[in-house]
């Protein structure tokens, strides 16, 4: 008998549903990895750098433009602490995704410093 195994869960209403093994190892899959969630952090950053060359960004108020200084100041800040993980000759590990992380992390700082020089 090669049945898979399963888990009876108890809901709040007192149902009781099934849970195959598989389910649970196909949620795992969909998790993001803590290196997705911060490149994809570094992608967000990137974009904020463009903030300013939308059109709508003459006609934010001087709060929202003050509010936007701050967090593109901030997110200058972290990115360039990242550039300098993936660049140090102190890492143990140097490959191909270092490389794409640093030209990524490259290109937000770049388009940071050019939004804040912008104001």
């Amino acid at each position: 008998d090669d049945e898979e195994e399963e888990t009876v869960v108890e809901d709040d209403d007192g149902e009781e549903d099934n849970i195959d093994e598989d389910d649970e190892e196909e949620e795992d899959y969909n998790k993001l990895e803590e290196h997705d969630m911060v490149m994809g952090g570094v992608r967000l950053a990137n974009a904020l750098g463009r903030a300013p060359l939308q059109l709508e960004y003459k006609n934010w108020s001087s709060e929202a433009r003050e509010f936007y200084s701050e967090a593109a100041c901030c997110g200058l800040g972290i990115v360039s602490a990242l550039l300098a993980g993936c660049t140090s000759n102190n890492s143990s590990r140097k490959n191909l995704r270092d490389n794409e992380d640093a030209k990524l992390c490259q290109e937000a700082i770049g388009s940071l410093e050019s939004a804040l020089r912008t104001m």
